[in-house]
Protein backbone atom coordinates (compact mmCIF):
# COMPACT_ATOMS: atom_id res chain seq x y z
CA UNK A 1 0.00 0.00 0.00
CA UNK A 2 1.61 2.99 -0.90
CA UNK A 3 1.79 5.50 1.87
CA UNK A 4 2.70 9.13 -0.04
CA UNK A 5 -0.97 11.12 -0.07
CA UNK A 6 -0.67 14.84 -0.06
CA UNK A 7 -0.63 15.01 3.80
CA UNK A 8 2.17 12.69 3.58
CA UNK A 9 4.94 14.27 1.78
CA UNK A 10 7.99 14.75 3.84
CA UNK A 11 9.53 18.33 3.93
CA UNK A 12 12.92 17.55 2.87
CA UNK A 13 13.32 13.60 2.18
CA UNK A 14 16.70 13.72 2.09
CA UNK A 15 17.08 14.69 5.90
CA UNK A 16 14.47 12.26 6.96
CA UNK A 17 12.62 15.62 8.34
CA UNK A 18 8.94 14.87 10.17
CA UNK A 19 6.47 14.36 7.17
CA UNK A 20 3.67 17.27 7.56
CA UNK A 21 0.88 14.72 8.35
CA UNK A 22 0.21 11.45 7.56
CA UNK A 23 -3.42 9.99 6.49
CA UNK A 24 -4.21 6.49 6.30
CA UNK A 25 -7.91 5.69 4.52
CA UNK A 26 -9.35 2.59 5.39
CA UNK A 27 -8.53 1.69 8.45
CA UNK A 28 -9.75 -1.52 11.00
CA UNK A 29 -9.69 -0.42 14.50
CA UNK A 30 -8.95 -3.87 16.42
CA UNK A 31 -11.14 -5.15 19.57
CA UNK A 32 -9.62 -4.93 22.64
CA UNK A 33 -11.46 -8.06 23.83
CA UNK A 34 -10.91 -11.38 22.15
CA UNK A 35 -14.89 -11.43 21.54
CA UNK A 36 -15.22 -8.44 20.32
CA UNK A 37 -15.34 -7.57 15.88
CA UNK A 38 -13.41 -4.92 14.49
CA UNK A 39 -14.61 -1.45 13.44
CA UNK A 40 -14.18 -0.84 9.60
CA UNK A 41 -14.37 2.47 7.60
CA UNK A 42 -11.85 4.38 9.67
CA UNK A 43 -9.79 7.24 8.42
CA UNK A 44 -6.60 7.81 10.56
CA UNK A 45 -4.88 11.55 10.70
CA UNK A 46 -1.73 11.91 12.10
CA UNK A 47 -0.60 15.31 11.77
CA UNK A 48 0.34 18.48 14.09
CA UNK A 49 -3.14 18.37 16.07
CA UNK A 50 -2.61 15.15 17.03
CA UNK A 51 -4.11 11.53 16.07
CA UNK A 52 -7.47 12.14 13.93
CA UNK A 53 -9.96 9.22 13.87
CA UNK A 54 -12.69 9.84 11.77
CA UNK A 55 -15.76 7.19 11.03
CA UNK A 56 -16.72 7.04 7.12
CA UNK A 57 -20.28 7.44 8.48
CA UNK A 58 -19.52 11.36 10.59
CA UNK A 59 -17.34 14.11 9.07
CA UNK A 60 -16.07 14.84 12.78
CA UNK A 61 -13.00 13.68 13.76
CA UNK A 62 -12.28 13.06 16.93
CA UNK A 63 -8.75 14.13 18.30
CA UNK A 64 -6.40 12.55 20.39
CA UNK A 65 -3.57 15.67 21.23
CA UNK A 66 0.03 14.41 21.17
CA UNK A 67 0.20 15.11 24.76
CA UNK A 68 -2.05 12.35 25.85
CA UNK A 69 -0.17 10.05 23.43
CA UNK A 70 2.56 7.99 25.66
CA UNK A 71 4.06 5.84 23.08
CA UNK A 72 3.58 4.17 19.23
CA UNK A 73 5.03 1.01 17.53
CA UNK A 74 3.79 0.03 14.17
CA UNK A 75 3.86 -4.16 14.13
CA UNK A 76 3.31 -6.82 11.36
CA UNK A 77 -0.27 -8.18 11.15
CA UNK A 78 -0.57 -11.93 9.66
CA UNK A 79 -4.49 -11.63 9.42
CA UNK A 80 -7.40 -13.44 11.09
CA UNK A 81 -10.75 -14.69 10.76
CA UNK A 82 -12.00 -11.08 9.61
CA UNK A 83 -9.16 -8.85 9.16
CA UNK A 84 -6.98 -9.37 6.03
CA UNK A 85 -3.32 -8.76 6.42
CA UNK A 86 -1.06 -5.54 7.38
CA UNK A 87 0.51 -3.26 9.44
CA UNK A 88 -0.71 -2.57 13.02
CA UNK A 89 -0.10 0.86 14.38
CA UNK A 90 -0.52 1.06 18.33
CA UNK A 91 -1.11 4.08 20.03
CA UNK A 92 -0.55 3.79 23.83
CA UNK A 93 -2.49 6.19 25.88
CA UNK A 94 -2.95 6.59 29.91
CA UNK A 95 -6.40 5.08 29.59
CA UNK A 96 -5.30 1.91 27.45
CA UNK A 97 -3.77 1.21 23.82
CA UNK A 98 -5.85 1.71 20.44
CA UNK A 99 -4.40 -1.13 17.70
CA UNK A 100 -5.74 0.48 13.95
CA UNK A 101 -4.75 -1.93 11.34
CA UNK A 102 -3.82 -0.84 7.88
CA UNK A 103 -4.51 -3.47 5.16
CA UNK A 104 -2.33 -4.45 2.65
CA UNK A 105 0.78 -2.45 4.59
CA UNK A 106 4.43 -3.24 5.80
CA UNK A 107 5.81 -2.29 9.24
CA UNK A 108 8.77 -1.92 7.59
CA UNK A 109 7.40 0.87 5.36
CA UNK A 110 5.05 2.09 7.66
CA UNK A 111 7.14 2.49 10.92
CA UNK A 112 9.57 4.91 9.88
CA UNK A 113 7.19 7.09 8.76
CA UNK A 114 5.48 7.16 11.61
CA UNK A 115 8.33 7.67 14.16
CA UNK A 116 9.45 10.85 12.25
CA UNK A 117 6.21 12.08 12.20
CA UNK A 118 5.64 11.19 15.65
CA UNK A 119 9.20 12.39 16.59
CA UNK A 120 8.20 15.81 14.95
CA UNK A 121 5.12 16.04 16.64
CA UNK A 122 5.35 14.82 20.51
CA UNK A 123 7.61 16.72 22.45
CA UNK A 124 10.79 16.98 20.63
CA UNK A 125 9.50 18.96 17.29
CA UNK A 126 8.95 22.93 17.32
CA UNK A 127 4.52 22.05 17.48
CA UNK A 128 4.94 21.06 21.06
CA UNK A 129 3.66 22.95 23.77
CA UNK A 130 5.91 20.80 25.90
CA UNK A 131 8.96 22.18 23.71
CA UNK A 132 8.63 25.62 26.08
CA UNK A 133 9.17 24.07 29.09
CA UNK A 134 12.23 22.46 27.39
CA UNK A 135 13.90 25.62 26.63
CA UNK A 136 13.32 26.52 30.38
CA UNK A 137 14.37 23.59 31.98
CA UNK A 138 18.75 24.69 31.77
CA UNK A 139 17.84 27.79 33.35
CA UNK A 140 16.26 26.50 36.40
CA UNK A 141 18.16 23.81 37.11
CA UNK A 142 20.85 26.50 37.44
CA UNK A 143 19.58 28.50 39.78
CA UNK A 144 18.59 25.28 41.77
CA UNK A 145 22.39 24.70 42.45
CA UNK A 146 23.32 27.68 42.80
CA UNK A 147 20.40 28.16 45.77
CA UNK A 148 22.03 24.87 47.12
CA UNK A 149 25.52 26.16 47.03
CA UNK A 150 24.39 29.62 48.58
CA UNK A 151 22.80 27.59 51.49
CA UNK A 152 25.81 25.37 51.70
CA UNK A 153 28.18 28.50 52.29
CA UNK A 154 26.31 30.04 54.56
CA UNK A 155 25.76 27.17 56.69
CA UNK A 156 29.65 26.77 56.58
CA UNK A 157 30.16 30.08 57.88
CA UNK A 158 27.12 30.46 60.29
CA UNK A 159 29.19 26.90 61.49
CA UNK A 160 32.72 28.59 61.49
CA UNK A 161 31.45 31.64 63.72
CA UNK A 162 32.06 34.08 60.68
CA UNK A 163 28.19 35.22 60.84
CA UNK A 164 24.91 34.20 63.03
CA UNK A 165 21.93 33.49 60.68
CA UNK A 166 19.09 33.04 64.11
CA UNK A 167 17.47 30.59 61.89
CA UNK A 168 20.02 28.25 60.78
CA UNK A 169 20.29 27.32 64.45
CA UNK A 170 23.35 29.43 65.34
CA UNK A 171 24.35 29.75 69.38
CA UNK A 172 24.46 33.43 68.67
CA UNK A 173 28.07 34.05 69.31
CA UNK A 174 30.16 35.52 66.49
CA UNK A 175 34.17 35.89 66.26
CA UNK A 176 35.88 35.91 69.69
CA UNK A 177 32.69 34.76 71.60
CA UNK A 178 30.96 37.85 71.40
CA UNK A 179 27.27 38.12 70.70
CA UNK A 180 26.10 39.43 67.02
CA UNK A 181 22.81 41.15 67.09
CA UNK A 182 20.61 40.22 63.95
CA UNK A 183 19.40 43.32 62.34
Amino acid sequence: MPLATPDSEARDAGRGAAPRGLRLPDVILLPAGSDATPAAGIHLVLDHRGVGVTRVTTDLPRILAWDAVRRTTVEDWAGGDDTPAGAVLVVETAGGAYRFLVPRAEAAELGPVVTRLVDGYSGRGETSPRSRFDRVRPVLTVVLIVLVLAAVALILAQSAGAIHLGFLGGNGSGPGGTIVPVP
